[in-house]
């Protein structure tokens, strides 16, 4: 997988990760977009065009992980070219997802139009749960096409300052309207609204004693297993699975990360993509200068 950093606000960094040339997928999307790092405000907004008269009853998009999902996903009035005040009202869906490598697809049970005829679809990204690869246990992300954008997208840190996408890049949204004659309710007389006070933008983290890995689960595991690991300080983290000989079976983890506990998903394939055979294998983590190892099993 190919990584581009293609803007930088507030410390984050747009990353278009690229998906391997993979016929089944390339037929769908070139490739696929998230962001690093994540943090607990870390938003995608996507403008959408109503037609006079139309009203938005679904929202489709390309999904990468199925076992990822977005916490919310909101949908809000925004005039055109400029992303909506995450304070005011709209429509907020929660725990959204998708299957893996295909398309995710919310339906709503009632239309909602706007009064500027633009609806932003608006996901929050899981806090700290970045894409490092393709499919299943890969991580959040939204495929996108090598094309002039159709839908204008910007990212934000905090849901304030908002940074827009590259035009060169399309992102995989399609949209389900209906007519004038749909029943339909206004965004902005919804009477729920979004308090950004609910999404807290920074949370008190316990720091770890010590650098370690603590453990994996579930072990034994099939097809996949969630590695859980504490860092004592802010440090370049590495995270590799080796088998018993001493080869490497697969890198899962090579960046720099905050103190604090995190986790890692390995759904028990090399560097190829291939599903490796069942037996016992070595997670090694390399961080702080300490150099730390845990047998997983994997059983088919």
């Amino acid at each position: 997988m190919k990584s581009t950093v293609t803007s930088l606000m507030g410390g984050v960094l747009l990353v278009l990760a690229l998906l391997p040339t993979n016929a089944a997928v390339a037929d769908e999307v070139d490739g696929v977009l998230s962001l690093y790092p994540v943090g607990s405000s870390t938003y995608l907004a996507v403008e959408i065009t109503l037609a006079q008269g139309q009203s938005l009853s679904g929202l489709q998009w390309y999904n990468n992980d199925g076992t990822m999902a977005f916490p919310k996903l909101l949908l809000m009035e925004g005039s055109e070219g400029s992303p909506p005040d995450l304070a005011e009202t709209g429509m907020i869906l929660d725990e959204v997802t998708g299957e893996s490598l295909s398309w995710g697809d919310v339906t709503l049970t009632q239309a909602v139009s706007s009064t500027t005829d633009r609806i932003y679809a608006v996901f929050l990204f899981p806090e700290g749960q970045e894409m490092t690869a393709e499919g299943a246990g890969g991580g959040p992300g939204i495929g996108y096409h090598n094309r002039d954008a159709t839908h204008r997208s910007f990212i934000s840190a905090g849901g304030s300052e908002w940074v827009q996408l590259s035009k060169k890049h399309d992102l995989a949204i399609a949209v389900s309207v209906g007519s004038a004659k749909t029943e339909a309710r206004t965004l902005s007389s919804l009477k729920g609204s979004v308090d950004l006070s609910a999404i807290p933008r920074e949370q008190e983290i316990a720091i770890p004693e010590r650098t370690r890995l603590v453990s994996a689960a579930p072990n034994p595991f099939n097809p996949q297993t969630e590695i859980h690991f504490e860092l004592k300080r802010p440090t370049h983290a590495r995270l590799k699975v080796y088998n018993l000989r001493g080869q490497l079976v697969r890198p899962l983890l090579d960046r720099q990360l905050p103190a604090g506990a995190h986790s890692q998903i390995w759904d028990g394939r090399d560097l190829s993509g291939s599903s490796v055979a069942s037996g016992v294998y070595m997670i090694q983590l390399e961080a702080d200068g300490k150099l730390e190892q845990l047998r997983v099993t994997l059983v088919k």
